[in-house]
């Protein structure tokens, strides 16, 4: 505050308290750290040495204070954009300071598009191919292909198969500020891995990468006092199957959650999950990607594990026995038990004890967590399904368990789960973003 000498309101020590608390408020928004005088009384001594270290401390946080940076924040709600299933959601939302803020729940698709494919060395004519590509799977197929056919290529029944592969990504346009941006991205999870004969075992599937506040910081550019308009693209779900489908090989892994300019140039990007450890025809060793995918046990070989993106997520397990547990956004994989996911609340900087805030935790969070990788199975004497990890993992399986929670939960990037004695898949969740704005 402004003080003359002469003036005795507000008196001289108040001042100086007073001081004494901006000088440090300030530093702290500078990250610099700075010695103060202390809190004075009437009667105290070395007066002229408190405002010495005043003039050292200001002079110190103008040669190396670094401002804070702006908040990047939409400047209006995120709109629905190609290919997205389901327009943006907004709940309100206490942070940890106290305020309020605008949370925007953008979602990535559910479900998967169903093709036929020919197995794999079968030759038809090129007709006939064309005629099986224009054949739409409904959603209700039940696996008998002679229905599905038409009557002149119902000769080709055992020799056709029904490939399971992923939607589209989610876009979704928003307009931002430049700055630190204030919103979590969360990767799709990956499908578990599975076996062609009913003694193999497949890993779990590691979660979907986090990235955002409170992690691997994205940064819009830009002018101040400018706006930019943005397309965020969320990772749609990893498709699972039953033993009577087949995977779309390529698209195991889970799908990347994005954040493009106008320019399509990605300003930052949530890896998707890295799928678990596959025994088909052949071995393949798991995945890598945000979250890597669990091992299976294949003595005769060399086993290794899924790793991660640092900063993004964790390896996957390497199993003893078995097939091991994918890698979460928070903790590995440890060999058969799925990693654990992380806080989401802790993440964004919100409020638990706030009603509201919860209603958002309860709807989209598995108990406040989100990305946790797929369990995986234990084979032997006492054969067991593992658990995924907290953050929507699912958990390991095999036919006839009854085990309905194998695939990794939509909307929070979970890992599909292990298999055993089966060749299904438990497929990955599909991911989403979460940005902070104003109240409204």
């Amino acid at each position: 505050m402004p003080y003359q000498i002469g003036d005795t309101e507000p008196p001289h020590i108040d001042v100086h308290n007073e001081l004494v608390g901006q000088v440090a408020a300030l530093a702290e928004t500078m990250s610099v750290q700075v010695d103060l005088p202390p809190i004075v009384s009437l009667g105290d001594t070395g007066h002229v040495e408190n405002h010495n270290q005043f003039t050292v401390a200001i002079q110190k946080i103008a040669d190396e204070g670094i401002p804070p940076s702006p908040i990047s924040q939409p400047v209006q709600p995120p709109t629905q954009g190609t290919d997205a299933q389901q327009a943006p959601v907004s709940m309100m939302v206490k942070m940890a300071d106290g305020s309020r803020a605008t949370l925007f729940i953008l979602l990535g698709n559910t479900g998967s598009v169903d093709t036929l494919r020919l197995a794999d060395g079968v030759e038809v004519p090129d007709d006939v191919r064309e005629k099986l590509k224009a054949i739409t799977v409904p959603s209700d197929f039940t696996g008998d292909l002679k229905k599905l056919l038409p009557k002149g290529l119902q000769t080709y029944a055992d020799v056709v198969q029904v490939q399971s592969d992923p939607q589209n990504a989610a876009q979704y346009d928003v307009t931002l500020n430049p700055g630190l941006l204030a919103g979590v991205f969360i990767a799709s999870g990956a499908t578990g891995g599975t076996a062609n004969n009913t003694s193999g075992v497949g890993g779990g599937g590691g979660a979907g990468g986090v990235t955002g506040l409170g992690r691997s910081p994205i940064y819009i550019p830009g002018e101040p006092n400018t706006t930019g308009n943005y397309v965020i693209e969320v990772g749609s779900s990893t498709p699972g199957t039953a033993a009577t489908f087949n995977p779309n090989f390529d698209s195991l892994n889970g799908m990347h959650s994005i954040i493009r300019d106008s320019g399509s140039r990605v300003l930052g990007a949530a890896v998707g999950g890295g799928y678990g450890a596959v025994y088909m025809n052949a071995f393949e060793s798991a995945g890598q990607g945000g979250s890597g995918g669990g091992s299976i046990d294949r003595t005769e070989r060399f086993v290794t594990n899924g790793r991660g993106v640092p900063g993004q997520g964790n390896h996957g397990g390497l199993a003893p026995l078995g097939g091991g547990a994918g890698g979460g956004a928070g903790a590995p994989g440890v060999d058969l038990v799925g990693g654990d996911g992380v806080e989401i609340a802790t993440l964004l900087g919100l409020n638990t004890n706030d009603q509201s805030t919860m209603a958002f935790i309860n709807q989209f969070t598995d108990n406040g967590y989100v990305a946790g990788g797929g369990g995986g199975f234990q084979i032997g004497a006492l054969a067991s399904s593992m658990p995924g990890g907290k953050g929507g993992g699912g958990n390991g399986w095999y036919s006839g368990d009854g085990q309905d929670t194998r695939n990794g939960q939509d909307g929070m990037g979970g890992g599909g789960g292990g298999t055993y004695n089966t060749t299904g898949l438990a497929g990955g969740g599909s991911g989403a973003v979460y940005l902070l704005g104003p109240a409204s």
